[in-house]
């Protein structure tokens, strides 16, 4: 895990151009969640809290990062709830190994690891004991993180015209959909690479990715998401790992994990 924090060379934030009210749905959204905890006391606790939270609902438990990472390797989970020092594999080797990352609530005993986890984008961070009413907390943070997708201050259009309409200071940009090459992951923040220009904006790449056409943006990687129109070729490499070759000015290579492969040849069907 890097030490230090990501330096950024120049930083833009998206500011709300249109009121958008929360839909009925995320109202009724429940999260499907994840317990990855060795000790069975504080195993059947976390079981407890999840099951009687009405924001959850319980998919898997994982008793050791080794079964985490295949558990969280076959399904998609909203909501992690990951112990740092696990069996086999710590919590962070888990999401380093992940093709995707989570929506991650570490639970720890050892407060030096806070810094590590926040890098890598944790929604919170619970030190043990865990309190029902820290633990509530938590959770309400998540369910709002995850639900700002509807309230978004990327606003797109998807009209005649379609794009992304941002404000830098005090002036509106608006950035054509058709124009933006791939997105990468930066903690919290994601780098949109259009023909032109790099933007960072302060929004979570699978937000973003969730708000642009799905037909047409695929991820590819859990630090990338490419605009297919401007894909060349995917070559497997020696060791079984796939490269991604972009049609750009930059001609752009990028890694490809293997369960986004999978979506990516079945959406192409190659």
């Amino acid at each position: 895990m890097p030490g230090s924090a990501i330096s950024r060379a120049w930083h833009v934030r998206f500011s709300a151009l249109t009121a958008i009210r929360l839909p009925e749905f995320f109202k009724q959204m429940h999260l499907n969640t994840i317990v990855v905890e060795d000790e069975a006391p504080a195993r059947e606790l976390l079981v407890d809290y999840v099951i009687s939270n009405d924001h959850l609902n319980l998919g898997a438990v994982a008793k050791n990062g080794r079964e985490a990472l295949e558990k969280l390797n076959e399904h998609q989970y909203d909501l992690c709830f990951l112990d740092i020092n696990l069996p086999f594999l710590t919590g962070l080797q888990v999401l380093e190994q992940l093709d995707y990352t989570p929506y991650v609530i570490f639970t720890t005993v050892y407060k030096e690891y806070a810094y590590d986890a926040f890098e890598v984008g944790a929604v919170d961070y619970l030190l043990k004991p865990i309190s029902r009413e820290r633990f509530d907390m938590a959770v309400e943070r998540a369910y709002s993180q995850i639900s700002s997708i509807a309230t978004s201050n990327v606003t797109v259009r998807t009209d005649e015209n379609p794009g992304i309409l941002l404000q830098h200071k005090g002036v509106h940009h608006f950035v054509r959909i058709p124009d933006i090459v791939y997105l990468t992951a930066n903690n919290k923040n994601t780098v949109i690479h259009t023909r032109s220009q790099d933007l960072e904006v302060n929004a979570l790449i699978k937000d973003l990715h969730g708000r642009l056409p799905q037909s047409t943006f695929v991820r590819i990687h859990k630090k990338y998401v490419i605009n297919l129109n401007y894909l060349d070729r995917m070559e497997t490499e020696e060791n079984g790992k796939f490269t991604i070759f972009l049609k750009n000015d930059d001609e752009t290579i990028l890694p490809a994990g293997t369960m986004y492969v999978r979506h990516l040849r079945d959406q192409m069907g190659m």
